[in-house]
């Protein structure tokens, strides 16, 4: 796999690449309010008294567009991933557990 970082505008992007150079993803850094409201419901729900950390659209060649947000609550963090529809797909702890 390969990673290149590079600026797009003011926006700090990263994108993905295998081995033979086929594009995998594209994550952009983005705000909660950027979420779309679907998004910031769901996570509101499945992770109520969490701190956002970090927000990530993350454009793919197979699920189009999804949204991955770091939480913590105390000394506990988890990584969950979105569609844009507000549907949980992805929830793992900060060891990498789902």
């Amino acid at each position: 796999m390969y990673q290149v970082g590079f600026f797009n505008g003011k926006k700090m992007q990263t994108a993905l690449f295998d081995n033979t150079g086929k594009w995998l993803e594209t994550e952009t850094q983005i705000n909660y309010n950027s979420l779309p409201t679907k998004v910031q419901r769901a996570f509101e729900t499945e992770f109520d008294g969490y701190k956002v950390q970090e927000i990530f659209e993350v454009e793919t060649s197979e699920k189009g567009i999804i949204y991955q947000i770091i939480a913590y609550r105390g000394p506990r963090n988890f990584a969950a991933t979105f569609s844009a529809k507000g549907e949980l797909l992805k929830k793992e702890d900060g060891e990498g557990n789902e």
